[in-house]
């Protein structure tokens, strides 16, 4: 944690007093008390924060903060003064975006807490500054990945439609061709999931939340995927709902990717007997629950299922492919929205992940 602090004051007895006061602290202070002297400093050295007095030998203060602010724009800066004058305190805003206006004779508790607050107030604008070098990281590295898979996806359905046409019956390529497929989905899968989370996990992406019927909304929109899935796995899939419309006040957004991502973890699961999703009313409450008769989780694994990159099943050797992000974003998305999730499971023997909607509209 960067806790440097530059103080520029031409008086000696109040670099002296300052120095009394911050001894026994554990911040990095340089004191100066010429001009030239301090600016050298700022060029080599990252400071959190500059305090510098107003009135200077053949200089004011604001001027040099306002060099400080073109060379460090992050670096926090407060102006001391002895006059409260409010010319003063307009220029120092307008001029060089001041956090904080001290006056003299300080108080040496009122000092302690303008360099606490101003130090917390440096490292709130860095991790901003991080937060968004992230997002843009992220942004970037999804449009460099997915934009050449795209391409491949596309050029081998071309491939696959020259071959057809051509009249060519050729198994192996078309196995090759759907294997190639698949690996390019797969990694596009885990992008997307990637770029998901680390925008979810930041302030910037509150959710929009709007009023919405579930079952036709959001349910209804995937049950014929689900149903394909659960045919090629000869699994039953069941969908039960109350004889009313349900409506929840959430992101619609988040809901169907939660909605999606444990109803596809189900069946994935699930290598034989069935898949059931449950919306039910229970205490004016809209209640989903989906309900498989899978390979079970153990007790002990139960208890960290929603962190990243966790798998029960770990290695090269295990049987089901999958990056263990899913179920972060799962629980993220609750969180953002009001939901309350929880599971319960007995190993090889089934699961049940039940979300229940506390913003709920019923009509």
């Amino acid at each position: 944690m960067n806790k440097k602090i530059l103080i520029l004051d031409d008086d000696v007895n109040i670099l002296h007093a300052i120095k009394r006061n911050l001894r026994n602290s554990n911040y990095q202070l340089l004191c100066f008390t010429k001009v030239e002297e301090a600016y050298e400093a700022i060029l080599k050295n990252n400071f959190a924060l500059v305090i510098c007095d107003y009135y200077l030998q053949n200089s004011i203060g604001t001027d040099f903060l306002q060099k400080v602010k073109m060379r460090a724009p992050d670096t926090v800066r407060v102006l001391m003064t002895g006059k409260a004058d409010l010319s003063i305190a307009s220029e120092a805003i307008n001029k060089v975006n001041i956090f904080k206006i001290l006056l003299k004779p300080i108080d040496t508790e009122d000092f302690q807490e303008v360099i606490k607050e101003s130090l917390n107030q440096f490292h709130l604008i860095n991790l901003e500054k991080i937060d968004n070098l992230k997002n843009e990281f992220f942004s970037i590295i999804s449009h460099e990945f997915r934009t050449p898979f795209t391409a491949i996806n596309n050029y081998l359905e071309l491939i696959q439609l020259e071959i057809e046409s051509m009249g060519i019956q050729k198994p192996v390529i078309d196995e090759y061709i759907t294997a190639v497929q698949e690996g390019s989905e797969r990694l596009l899968r885990t992008i997307s999931l990637i770029v998901s989370l680390a925008q979810a996990q930041t302030d910037k992406n509150l959710p929009e939340k709007r009023k919405f019927n579930l079952m036709s909304e959001v349910i209804a929109n995937s049950t014929k995927k689900f149903k394909d899935m659960a045919k090629e796995k000869n699994i039953n899939f069941d969908i039960s709902q109350p004889s009313e419309d349900v409506f929840v006040y959430a992101d619609i957004l988040h809901t169907f990717d939660v909605y999606n991502h444990l109803v596809e973890n189900a069946l994935i699961f699930t290598e034989s007997g069935s898949v059931k999703v449950v919306v039910s009313v229970k205490n004016s409450k809209v209640c989903m629950e989906i309900i498989d008769t899978g390979i079970g989780i153990s007790e002990e694994y139960q208890q960290k299922i929603f962190d990243p990159f966790i798998q029960e099943n770990r290695g090269y050797c295990r049987q089901y492919e999958g990056n263990g992000l899913g179920l972060t974003l799962v629980e993220k998305y609750c969180e953002l929205n009001n939901f309350n999730i929880s599971v319960t499971s007995v190993k090889d023997q089934g699961s049940t992940f039940t979300v229940i909607f506390n913003d709920t509209i019923t009509e």
